[in-house]
């Protein structure tokens, strides 16, 4: 993926994931494959099946968070 930084294009070839509460769905040493763009105002990270149901339970549990009625099934 190329993107630019600070005027120049560059090459991305992998992505360090810093938040304890991903690193309970992706955890060290373990690889995925991602969507990774840009927003406006930020990025987006689109992930696969598993690690979405992965982070359903986790906001479930953390946050008391229910998937969206129009997603269930999807995992």
């Amino acid at each position: 993926m190329q993107i630019e930084l600070l005027g120049r294009e560059i090459a991305v070839q992998g992505l360090a994931v810093l938040s304890p509460i991903l690193n309970e769905v992706l955890k060290e040493g373990e690889t995925t494959r991602t969507w990774v763009g840009r927003k406006f105002d930020g990025i987006y990270i689109g992930f696969r099946r598993d690690e979405i149901a992965k982070l359903e339970r986790l906001a479930a549990k953390k946050f008391g968070a229910r998937p969206l009625e129009h997603l269930i099934g999807l995992t």
